[in-house]
């Protein structure tokens, strides 16, 4: 008899649980779920009490270990189809034997207000959620997920929140967020995310993802100057101008082969370039351009944005690393306080050499407090 190390038997269970249909169409998440789930009902009287089930479950536990996919679907089934008590007592086993995913505290205190479980019953889940909740943004997130899942998107919203205050760079928590407003409806929501979205998002898509911004923030200013809410469309629209505005967009431009570096020095001496593209104040390389030829325009662009700049001298560096460049020269835009009435914009063209090109410039009214 050959016997599976606990390594190999982990393996052979992520494989057996990973998301491929079935001959049936159904995929062995599912599958899994649906079996877990008939090891605790069937057999089971209608009247039987959580006890009952509390023991199956803990049986179902002491067996073997699910992922968090299977159990997260056999919750879900159980919520659909109103079994709150049974979903109640599931997850308080899974707690008991060491089962317990970033999301079960969440889950299980919308279980137990939907199954009428005590008040005092509640507040003690709730308080080890406390205890529980991850740092984890990944966790996070995922936990945003189950919630969502379960229609509970109030507590949703509310943990998108509360990682954007603690990771206002990360893109996540502003993407979700988004969706999560935007299943709740309500204007106020969406804003925020938005806002946050035009700020803190600059994935390789952030054009797109930017102008879907603007576009959603100006329809609901609109709808709210409809229907009278004058109070909220001008919140709206100040909020919009805040958040479309860089107090500091740097951006080089070139021709040819080569392969140029846009390097920004911040007055706190931070340098912002492709190895560290984000600094403590917010300032980021949003695009970076290594010259390739598979570029068949021709024309590159590198660009730095701080849309909450400190005041005080910044360093522009231009360093030619290898290659052709038309003219020889390359242009470097200077914009500031971009998109608002004091907006300005300095072009200066850089000839091009072996040693660096530095270009200074001075922020005098910053936002960055």
């Amino acid at each position: 008899m050959v016997s599976l190390s606990v390594n190999q038997q982990k393996q052979q269970q992520e494989e057996t649980e990973k998301p491929q249909n079935s001959p049936t169409g159904e995929s062995a998440v599912s599958s899994r779920a649906k079996e877990i789930l008939a090891k605790v009902t069937t057999g089971v009287g209608e009247n039987s009490g959580p006890s009952e089930f509390g023991k199956l479950w803990d049986k179902v536990f002491r067996e073997r270990e699910y992922s968090s996919e299977v159990l997260a679907e056999a919750f879900a089934m159980l919520h659909a189809r109103k079994q709150y008590d049974v979903a109640v007592e599931g997850l308080l086993s899974s707690i008991r034997n060491d089962h317990a995913q970033p999301w079960t505290y969440d889950v299980l205190a919308i279980e137990m207000a939907l199954a009428k479980r005590p008040a005092t019953e509640l507040d003690r889940v709730l308080q080890s959620r406390i205890d529980f909740v991850p740092g984890d943004l990944t966790q996070v997130m995922l936990t945003v997920a189950m919630l969502s899942r379960f229609d509970a998107h109030e507590q949703a919203l509310d943990l998108c929140q509360k990682a954007a205050e603690s990771n206002p760079e990360m893109p996540e928590p502003w993407l979700v967020g988004r969706n999560v407003a935007d299943r709740l409806g309500r204007p106020e929501d969406q804003v925020w995310a938005r806002c946050g979205i035009l700020q803190h998002v600059w994935l390789a898509d952030y054009a797109r993802l930017h102008e879907e911004a603007r576009k959603t923030i100006q329809r609901l200013i609109e709808e709210a100057e409809k229907r009278g809410d004058a109070a909220a469309a001008s919140a709206f629209r100040e909020r919009l101008l805040s958040a479309n505005a860089r107090d500091v967009k740097v951006t080089l431009k070139w021709a040819g082969t080569a392969d140029l570096d846009l390097m920004i020095t911040e007055p706190s001496g931070v340098r912002c370039d492709f190895r560290t593209n984000i600094t403590p104040q917010g300032g980021r390389l949003v695009k970076v351009d290594s010259g390739s030829a598979a570029n068949k325009s021709g024309n590159h662009e590198e660009q730095y944005v701080c849309h909450t700049a400190a005041n005080g001298e910044y360093q522009s560096t231009v360093r030619f690393v290898l290659g052709n460049v038309v003219a020889g020269t390359a242009v470097l835009e200077i914009i500031q306080n971009e998109n608002s009435p004091q907006e300005t914009r300095t072009r200066k063209v850089i000839t091009l050499r072996k040693e660096d090109a530095v270009v200074s410039f001075t922020v005098d009214n910053g936002r960055l407090k």
